[in-house]
Order: C-alpha cells, then sequence, then structure tokens
C-alpha cells in the first residue's frame, strides 16, 4: 500500500528581533520574539534554523527600520534562506517606501498582520501588492477590534490567504477572548460564512504566556556519546527523551538492544537535563555491552532546576532534538519506563507497509514488580500488572477493532510508544514546542495526523509499562493534579489548532467550573465505576440506550 500522502507544513523560524522594536506588536511579544544585542547572534541564529530544517526565515520589519537592518537582510539572503518580512497595519505608505529602498522587494516577501481591516487598509494593501508578495494576513482577534466589522471588510478574495491568531486571555479583563468565547466565534463565522476555512498561521506556535523567555526552543546539540551501527544505515529510530529517571531506562534499554531482528536500528537517548547521574549510569552500562544496534547519548543542559508538575516541560523539544540526529525512515518515540518485546522492530517495519501511525496496547506493572531490571518475557499479564476497571485506556484498547473507525481518534494518540515515517513527521510540523506543562504535545501530534488522513493502527503488541516512584511522577500519581496540568496544556492544543472538535472533546479542561463539579462529585462518591464506563463509552461512540 503506497504511503499517505501529508501536505508538508512549512516551518517559518522566527528571527529574535535584535534591535529595539519601533511598533507595538502584541504578535510579536506573544510568539516569544526576544530583545538581544546583535553581536555574534545572527550566525548563531541561522545555525539553529538550518539544524531544525525549517523552511524560511521570518524577520519583523522593525529590525530592518533600525541600524544594520540591511546588513542583517543581506546575511540572511546570501545563506540562501527565503526571507518573509512581518509587516503590521502600524506602517504607513511612507513605511513601505523606505522599506522598498532597504530591501529588494523582488527577493522577499510581507506577512501582513492586522487587528482591524477598513476602507484605509484595503487600500494600502493594493498599493502595497503592486510591489511585494504577500504571502499570508494574519489576524489577531481581540475584543476591541471587534469580529464581524473587520471579517466583514475583508474581501472575499484574500480568504485563502487568512489567518486567525487567537493570543491566550491571561487576566478576566484583558482584551482577549477566553477557549469558550473562541469556541463561539468559530461556531457563529462557520455558520455566517459555510465557505471559510478558518485556520491558524500553521507556520509559528502560540505561547502559553507564562512561558520563561529565556526557554531555548531549538536547541543546538551534538552528542556526548555516538556509536554507529556495525550494518547498514538503521530503518528504526528510537526515540526516548529521559528525565532523572536512570533506573527505570536502563530496564528499558535492556529489553530494546535485545531485538531478535536483522533490520539494522539506532536507540537515540536525549537526556532532559537530569541530576541523577544518568551519564555516569549509562557508561557504565554501554561499557558492559556489545551492541549491534546503533546508539547516541545528548545531553541537553538546562538553566535552572526544575521540579515535576511545573511549568519547565520539555518533552517535545527533547524528541525533536533526537529526531534532528535519528536516521531511520520510522521514528519510534518510547518513554524511558516501556519495555517493548523482542520482535518489536520487525512488527513495525511489517506493519508500516499498510499503517502510518502505530501504537501498541500498554499494561501497567504493578508497583512491586517495577524495580529491578525486568527483561519483557518474565512478565505476565494478570499476574505483574494491574487493570483499572472501566478506564480510559482499557476500554480504548479492549474495545477498538479498527482505530480509524472510532470517533476523535487522534485522542488516543500517545507517545508512549508510538512509531510514525520520519517523512510523514516531519511533513506534519514535528512535536509543537510551546507546551510548558505535562499533557496533549502527542495529542497535538495525533489531531495533525488525523486532520491529514493518516492510517493509525492499534497494534495488539504488549508493552509494559514501569510504575514510578511518586517523587517522579509529573502529577505525583494523583488524579486531581493531573487535570489540573492538562487544563493548563489544553488551550496551547487549542489555540494552535482552532478546531470547534477539540474543544467539544476536551471541554471539561478548558472549564473550571466543570473541573470543580465533577471533584465535588469524586469526593462525594458519586461518580462510581459505571459512570464511569458510560462515559468511556461515550467517548468511544458506544453510548447504551
Amino acid at each position: 500500500m503506497p504511503q499517505s500522502e501529508v501536505r508538508n507544513v512549512e516551518r517559518w523560524y522566527l528571527m529574535p528581533a535584535f534591535v529595539g522594536c519601533r511598533y507595538s506588536c502584541e504578535f510579536c511579544s506573544d510568539v516569544g520574539m526576544k530583545r538581544e544585542g546583535n553581536k555574534g547572534k545572527i550566525a548563531e541564529e541561522l545555525q539553529k534554523a538550518r539544524f531544525g530544517e525549517y523552511d524560511r526565515i521570518a524577520l519583523s520589519c522593525n529590525s530592518i527600520f533600525e541600524s544594520g537592518g540591511r546588513d542583517l537582510v543581506a546575511s540572511i539572503l546570501q545563506a540562501g534562506w527565503p526571507l518573509v518580512i512581518r509587516v503590521s497595519e502600524s506602517l504607513t505608505a511612507a513605511d513601505y517606501r523606505l522599506l522598498s529602498r532597504l530591501v529588494d522587494p523582488q527577493a522577499v516577501s510581507l506577512e501582513f498582520v492586522f487587528t482591524q481591516w477598513n476602507e484605509n487598509t484595503e487600500s494600502l494593501i493594493k498599493e502595497v501588492e503592486e510591489k511585494w508578495n504577500v504571502v499570508q494576513y494574519i489576524w489577531v482577534v481581540d475584543r476591541i477590534g471587534g469580529l464581524l466589522a473587520p471579517f466583514e471588510a475583508l474581501p472575499r478574495e484574500r480568504w485563502k490567504k487568512l489567518r486567525f491568531y487567537f493570543c491566550y486571555k491571561r487576566e478576566a479583563e484583558d482584551k482577549y477572548y477566553s477557549a469558550g468565547e473562541v469556541a463561539r466565534v468559530l461556531e457563529d463565522l462557520s455558520l455566517r460564512y459555510p465557505d471559510l476555512k478558518i485556520s491558524p498561521p500553521e507556520q509559528y506556535e502560540i505561547y502559553h504566556p507564562e512561558s520563561n523567555p529565556e526557554r531555548e526552543m531549538d536547541p543546538v546539540v551534538d552528542p556526548n556519546l555516538r556509536l554507529r551501527p556495525r550494518s547498514e544505515k538503521p530503518r528504526v529510530s528510537y526515540i526516548i527523551p529521559t528525565y532523572n529517571n536512570a533506573a527505570h531506562l536502563l530496564t528499558t534499554l535492556r529489553n530494546i538492544v535485545r531485538q531478535q531482528t536483522k533490520v539494522p536500528y539506532e536507540v537515540i537517548v536525549v537526556d532532559d537535563g537530569s541530576t541523577d547521574q544518568t551519564d555516569k549510569r549509562l557508561a557504565q552500562w554501554l561499557s558492559q555491552q556489545n551492541l549491534v544496534c546503533g546508539f547516541t547519548y545528548l545531553y541537553l543542559p538546562r538553566s535552572g532546576s526544575r521540579k515535576m508538575g511545573d511549568s519547565q516541560f520539555r518533552a517535545g523539544i527533547a524528541r525533536n532534538l533526537g529526531v534532528k540526529w535519528a536516521e531511520g525512515e520510522v521514528l519510534c518515540f518510547l518513554d524511558s519506563d516501556i519495555l517493548i518485546p523482542p520482535s518489536y522492530t520487525d512488527h513495525l517495519v511489517d506493519i508500516h507497509q499498510h499503517y502510518d501511525l502505530i501504537q501498541p496496547c500498554r499494561l501497567q506493572i504493578q508497583k512491586r514488580f517495577s524495580s529491578g531490571t525486568h527483561l519483557w518475557e518474565d512478565l505476565v499479564p494478570g499476574q505483574h500488572t494491574q487493570e483499572k476497571r472501566g478506564g480510559y485506556w482499557e476500554m480504548f484498547q479492549a474495545y477498538t477493532e479498527d482505530w480509524n473507525q472510532t470517533p476523535m481518534r487522534w485522542r488516543y494518540v500517545s507517545t508512549f510508544c508510538l512509531s510514525i515515517k520520519r517523512k510523514q513527521f516531519k511533513d506534519l510540523g514535528w512535536f509543537r514546542r510551546t507546551f510548558l506543562a505535562y499533557g496533549f504535545e502527542d495529542t497535538d501530534l495525533g489531531f495533525r495526523a488525523h486532520r491529514e488522513g493518516l492510517r493509525f493502527y492499534l497494534s495488539p503488541q504488549r508493552v509494559f509499562h514501569l510504575h514510578h516512584p511518586f517523587l517522579r511522577s509529573e502529577y505525583f500519581h494523583s488524579a486531581l493534579f493531573k487535570d489540573l496540568l492538562l487544563s493548563r496544556s489544553v488551550r496551547t492544543l487549542f489555540l494552535n489548532n482552532l478546531n470547534d472538535e477539540i474543544f467539544r472533546a476536551l471541554e471539561i479542561y478548558f472549564n473550571r467550573d466543570l473541573l470543580k463539579n465533577k471533584w465535588k462529585d469524586k469526593l462525594r462518591g458519586r461518580l462510581q465505576i459505571a459512570s464511569a464506563r458510560r462515559w468511556n463509552q461515550h467517548l468511544l461512540g458506544r453510548e447504551e440506550s
């Protein structure tokens, strides 16, 4: 069966502002632009863009108007990068004439950011388009600009280049819409204008307002250790992010390197700033191995310490870093506490001839059996595992015959052990880097794969999940704390996709009152197993009469 065709999502590297801003732009600050000195930064930023395999460089016009702006543009173009200049409704006709003297309009493209659209804006844009290629219009929607007035002033022929940008609502009184209000806006526009395609700006990622401006989204890191495979180029790359989980990581690796296969494969461990001597324990373990697979160890340093459940979650960034060093045509994202069977590599190669995204069934190992260096074949379901009756994953794995026929199938995509073809992963736009807390960065990838029509496969192969120590769990084994973390991450998922199905499916995480009522019911003993099972059946599309 031929590979599913995926629309290639262009990724633009947003060059930080090296000089002071001449214009106020909420959009620029919201996507994380930094004000830094220009010394030596241009080459470093271009290296990040190249290492991250971006398609274009995007640059604010503010940087061009200041001293050295012409040289900055020349450096980008001489390096062979297609350049997009971001302009806003603040600019006048005189500003565009100045811009055309500083930059050749035939050498670059423009992106126009606005909050209002009126006759003056339309007149100016028509004049601009005579000289410049405007690739897209970004509408930053807020309460001040309103909704219908600017949209109805926008000519229909511009719809195909229109992208909607909804910023995070930070305070109750600020000018942006809440997630629930955004959902109603999307519904209203869809009803009024059925032909309108509502899309976010795919080239950028919407940042959570609590994001650390110093957080490195595209780290350039060389391997601390890289052992090449003894045979030909690997076909499968296992990418394992880890953080302070050395004991479970070694058990996971012990099972991976015992693959009974002739298929060449590699293992890439991305250490997300561990402080538990993962590097030393890993080096000692490697010295005792006779590996036939490739092995790479990358250490991703942290600027400060982190605690589980805080805002320093970087799993997506770590996985992207592993992909940059991966050589396999199939990428398998694996958590550092998952044990796979010896036949799993052959299984992936076989099934990926027919499907695009593969996820096995996961069984939870009991706490008392989760220490030590277990082998997959030594563990017996039922004897060493535990099952949550009526649980979310148990229901999905037990009753799903064809994952592709499951309503809202994207909900069940999880990187505990998820494989996808490398080209398709990159065409989808990689993992988003802006999830600052636990949850939904894998669901986000699953939603984009679902939207592009990739073929999902729930494999009957079993993998075992080791039980985390209490202090190692992102949510300390607390379902309440897990829900609170998910309620922080869900807005990043929604605002980056602008799909009402996401809001409807996960509404409880957007609405604190619903979440409070859920936990009130739990505490009062009203939420029994039967009602939980009915809820899961509803999610699976199997409502009982």
